[in-house]
């Protein structure tokens, strides 16, 4: 049977007959002419990648809303243009790209960068994402500078840690990590990683950059190229 199936995908002049030999001249011919096979296949797996590449687009155009909106987002509030992305606190890559998108922000006034939490990674994922979730809703104009904060020191804050910073930042620790622990929060997360389910994101960082998905942490020019497409 594979080598029927092979003949549909890199012989198509052959046509069925009732030659007993058939399936033996197919196979002679694939071991004569292994790079008609090599050449099929590549063509057959870039169809099939423009396939799904397609489909992700339509997906990502149908919840272009969600994914353009978040209360977590640096840069311009009303920016002209959007990357969004999926990060954990905790995630090595997020921390490169993080410091990538800061720098790409300062230099792009008309850029805004979307935040959707995907804390995956470990049980301190969640703590942090949901103590930074809830500074965003109740202090919003101190979100950026916490967000800048947690990811320098990620690997070494504690709740008494970020208690004293959230005091010098004038901001109510008890109000913060309360509010962390609602259903309202645990709401916001869970809305992120059903996001993150319909467009098949596995893992962090991961960007949407108009309808262009992109996977670990590309670089700024291309997600500047993106943005200009």
């Amino acid at each position: 049977m594979k080598y029927f199936i092979v003949l549909f995908l890199i012989i198509p002049f052959f046509t069925f007959s009732n030659d007993t030999d058939f399936e033996e001249k197919i196979k002679k011919y694939i071991l004569e002419n292994p790079e008609v096979i090599i050449k099929s296949l590549n063509e057959y797996q870039d169809l099939l990648a423009e396939k799904k590449k397609n489909s992700q687009k339509e997906i990502i155009k149908e919840n272009k809303k969600q994914i353009n909106n978040s209360h977590q987002f640096i840069g311009n509030k009303d920016g002209k243009y959007i990357i969004t992305e999926f990060f954990d606190y905790r995630c090595g890559y997020c921390v490169k790209a993080h410091k990538e998108l800061v720098k790409l922000s300062k230099e792009n006034k008309e850029l805004k960068i979307v935040l959707k939490n995907l804390p995956i990674l470990t049980k301190d994922s969640d703590r942090l994402a949901r103590i930074s979730l809830a500074l965003s809703i109740k202090y919003p104009d101190k979100f950026e500078q916490f967000h800048n904060y947690v990811y320098i020191n990620a690997r070494a804050l504690d709740d008494e840690k970020i208690q004293k910073y959230l005091k010098k930042i004038m901001v109510d620790p008890n109000k913060i990590f309360n509010f962390a622990m609602s259903d309202e929060i645990q709401e916001l997360i869970d809305k992120d990683f059903t996001l993150a389910t319909i467009l098949k994101v596995s893992g962090t960082p991961a960007f949407i950059v108009n309808n262009q998905f992109f996977t670990g942490w590309v670089g700024n020019d291309i997600l500047l190229s993106a943005l200009k497409n």
